[in-house]
This record gives C-alpha cells, sequence and structure tokens, in this order.
C-alpha cells in the first residue's frame, strides 16, 4: 500500500528494502534513499482532546481499502491489486473499497530492518524447534507464504494525581503458650505468634506516563502483539509512503476513544501498584484509589511486522516475527499422539523403576 515509485533505471516500481533501508528496484537493482529515511524525527504529541481538529486525515496517497469476511481485518493495499489473501488468517474472502479519508493519519511509522528472506527461514528453524507438534507442520514451514504488515498502535501520555486510603497492617508478634505431646506426654511449650495491627492511612502521588503502547489491530490479538514486544520507540520515522512501498498497512479498527480506554486500565493498574508501594507497614488491605489525568496526549504509530498465516485442520495459526528487532513469536498446533506416547513412555518409567525398587528391596531382606 503505498504511493508509486517508479524507478529512474528501468521503470519498474520501487519498494523499501529493509537490508538497505532504502527503496529498491528489485528488476535492475537501483537503491534510492528517501528524506524520510534520514532526517531526524521528533513525533508531535497531539492532544487527546482536540484530536479531530490538529490531525491529519486519510493516508496521504490513493489507496484501496480490503476487508477480509473471515477475520475481520481492514488493511490498505495499493489501488492495482484486485485480489489478495488475507494476510492475518490466509482466507481469500475479501471485499475491495475506496479507503475512507476519515481515520486520523499515522503520525509515525517504524520501518522495516528484517527483511523477507530472513522472517521466511526463521519460520522454519521455529517450526523444528517446537516439542510435541505434529510433523507436517514441517512442510508447512516450505509452504507457508510471509508478508510484511505494519500493525496500527495508539501511544497514549499523560500526567496523572492519585489520592489514595487504605489500611495500613503492622505486623507484631505474642507469646503464645500451647501443649505439645513429646514421648506420650504432655509438654507445656511457649512459641511467637505473628499479629497484625491495623491502622487508617491515606496520600498522595503523582505519575508520569510515557508512550503506553495499545494495539488498535483486529487481525492480531492483543496476547501476539505482547508477544512481540517491545518495540524500540525510538527510531521512529516521520510517516512517509515510501516506508510503505511493497508492504501491507491495516487500519485501525479500535478508535481513539477505545484505545484511552485501556491504556487508561494500564495505567491504572500501575499507578495502584504504586500507590501500595507507598502504604507503610507490613501489609495492606482495603486500599481505595481516585486518579486525576491531565496533559494526555496519543500519537498514531505504524509498527512493522511479518505474518505467516497457515492453516491446520481447519484451524488458522499464526508464525509472527517483530520487522524491527527479529523477536519471534506465534501459535502452532499440539500433536495428541506425541502428547499421548511421551505420557505412556514417563508410566513406563515410572513402573519400572518401582518395579525395580521392589525387586531389590526384596532381595535385600
Amino acid at each position: 500500500m503505498a504511493e508509486r515509485y517508479p524507478c529512474p533505471g528501468c521503470g519498474a516500481e520501487l519498494e523499501w528494502s529493509p537490508g538497505q533501508g532504502a527503496l529498491n528496484c528489485p528488476y535492475c537493482g537501483h537503491t534510492e534513499e528517501p528524506e524520510a529515511a534520514v532526517e531526524q524525527h521528533a513525533p508531535v504529541e497531539h492532544r487527546l482532546d482536540s484530536a479531530a481538529m490538529t490531525a491529519a486525515k486519510g493516508w496521504g496517497t490513493e489507496v484501496k481499502e480490503v476487508q477480509c469476511e473471515t477475520c475481520g481485518a481492514i488493511s490498505e493495499h495499493d489501488p492495482k491489486i484486485i485480489a489478495a489473501d488475507c494476510a492475518f488468517c490466509g482466507s481469500d474472502q475479501l471485499h475491495l473499497y475506496s479507503a475512507s479519508e476519515d481515520l486520523i493519519r499515522p503520525e509515525s511509522v517504524l520501518p522495516f530492518v528484517v527483511d523477507k528472506s530472513k522472517a521466511a527461514s526463521d519460520f522454519k528453524v521455529w517450526v523444528s524447534s517446537l516439542w510435541f507438534r505434529p510433523n507436517a507442520l514441517k512442510q508447512l514451514a516450505r509452504l507457508a507464504k510471509v508478508d510484511g504488515v505494519y500493525i496500527p498502535s495508539w501511544t497514549f501520555d499523560a500526567h496523572t494525581r492519585s489520592n489514595w486510603r487504605a489500611e495500613a497492617g503492622h505486623y507484631y508478634y505474642e507469646t503464645e503458650s500451647y501443649t505439645e505431646m513429646v514421648d506420650g506426654k504432655p509438654q507445656r511449650k511457649t512459641r511467637q505468634v505473628r499479629k497484625t495491627r491495623w491502622v487508617p492511612a491515606n496520600g498522595r502521588r503523582q505519575d508520569d506516563f510515557d508512550d503506553v503502547l495499545i494495539s488498535a489491530s483486529k487481525g492480531l490479538e492483543q496476547s501476539l502483539f505482547q508477544g512481540l514486544q517491545p518495540f524500540n520507540l525510538g527510531e521512529l520515522r516521520k510517516y512517509d509512503t515510501s516506508f510503505l512501498a511493497g508492504f501491507i498497512a491495516e487500519r485501525y479498527q479500535v478508535n481513539l476513544e477505545s484505545g484511552f480506554q485501556i491504556a487508561k486500565s494500564k495505567m491504572d493498574d500501575t499507578i495502584r501498584s504504586n500507590c501500595a508501594g507507598d502504604i507503610p507497614g507490613d501489609t495492606h488491605r482495603n486500599l481505595r484509589v481516585s486518579t486525576s489525568y491531565s496533559d494526555e496526549t496519543f500519537k498514531h504509530v505504524l509498527l512493522p511486522i511479518w505474518i505467516a498465516a497457515y492453516d491446520y485442520q481447519g484451524k488458522v495459526y499464526r508464525y509472527l516475527v517483530n520487522g524491527q528487532t527479529g523477536k519471534l513469536h506465534g501459535t502452532a498446533p499440539y500433536s495428541v499422539i506425541k502428547i499421548a506416547a511421551a505420557v505412556i513412555f514417563a508410566i513406563l518409567v515410572i513402573v519400572i523403576i518401582v518395579a525395580l525398587g521392589n525387586y531389590f528391596g526384596g532381595n535385600s531382606r
């Protein structure tokens, strides 16, 4: 999905080459480094309360929108694309539309660094390293198509002020007498028993959050997205369609408001943990936290991921590579036969060990 970049040498279309960090012609080898690839970029943080007025809209180039009927993901493709398989689930049940111009344009993009050949070869290694998986997966590793996709994400910043109340628990010890039978006779003994003194406590704190990252993808489950982190957001570049040449970009389907609510939930968890750490004493209970938010800002960023979606016995599994760091993550089916064989083998080993123990134990008498 991108603006056309004709090769000055042969007229073919240039594509972003992760290995070279530049636009490359797959036919004559011409390379061209766009300004966006080298210029320093200080991402603009848009205020959450005025996003509709300050943020640019649309992709900044002509695209076609493709929606998958199977998984629901919406991707943006070059206008010349007539049909394609869904990068997220492999389905060919797709519908093409004219792209909507109401989306908030990405502020920044994290370009691909890991190239396709590396992602594909790592897929074979990854499959071979899995335990208790069907042998047929090795064949799928040779057949799976790997797609480069930019995943939409939100980052959020905020300043918070929190008031908390709780009961602080302070441990103290008392000597307690008890009776214990020793050699059939009762004996009086003493022991130290820990008890807790509860006292009311309260306090306040301030926290600053920077770049709380939330996936805005529908094609990729949040758990899989988490498994690819971290991304080095310090390497973000200003959004430019040249980075997207030869790749697919997913349209966000977790909107800005919903994304911020997810981010707030993550921030609230952190704030609660921080407040718990502020409570004096040894333990606490009945913690209540009230938080106000201010200076909320956001960025819409695109993150690079290689995806191989493959079907095994009617269920879709995914192999993923962080396109910046090369970190691998994914899902794969288990082999019931291999697991059952391992369990039976383990039981047999235990039975043999017990039998040998009984045999030698009996002969030693």
